[in-house]
């Protein structure tokens, strides 16, 4: 075998891994609406047993102030409150992320195009180019605000280009079976 080819083994296994990303690629692409709502329940989970282990901390930590220990139940019990929450309801809680994020980038869209509208010092093509993208943010924003479900079914199809990416990569290299060699720092002698 050559140095700079992968084991038979590896090979294998970025095939294998490459078809499994590319099959969870094209369920989200299929079923948007269950997989934002598969990962937000999962996320919930986990959130759920950082409640849990919060309230156990509180309870049974001696070595700090009964107020530390006190927040730290609070916080648990909020944090399992929440997580119950977004279990029951996973798309919405998932569209109203997708809300708060729409106005997160409105704000930002409204901040490029007064920028680009009072630019001061900046080129004439730079303010444009800052109005422009400002415009472009603003509508966007306005449409995910007012449509929460498009913003939902965009940020699945993103998450799909991500994982075919993923997929058929691994599944090339694992084809090709070249070995990834992390660059070398080379110095150069005076």
């Amino acid at each position: 075998m050559s140095q700079n080819k992968a084991s038979i083994g590896v090979r294998a296994l970025e095939i294998i891994l490459g078809l499994i990303a590319v099959a969870i690629g094209v369920y989200i692409l299929i079923y948007p609406g269950l997989s934002i709502a598969t990962v937000t329940f999962l996320l919930a989970i986990g959130l759920f047993f950082i409640g849990i282990f919060r309230i156990g901390w509180g309870l049974l930590s001696r070595h700090v102030s009964g107020a530390s220990r006190g927040i730290a139940v609070l916080i648990g019990l909020i944090a399992i409150a929440i997580a119950i929450i977004v279990m029951l309801f996973p798309l919405l809680t998932a569209a109203f992320v997708v809300i708060l994020l729409s106005i997160a980038v409105l704000i930002y869209g409204i901040g490029r195009i007064a920028i680009g509208a009072t630019g001061g010092p900046l080129g004439g093509g730079i303010r444009g180019l800052l109005i422009a993208t400002g415009l472009l943010m603003v509508i966007l924003a306005i449409v995910v605000i007012i449509y929460p479900g498009l913003g939902i079914v965009f940020l699945a199809v993103l998450l799909s280009i991500a994982f075919l990416f993923i997929g058929f990569e691994s599944i090339a290299a694992g084809i090709v079976g070249s070995r990834y060699t992390p660059p070398t720092v080379t110095t150069a002698v005076p």
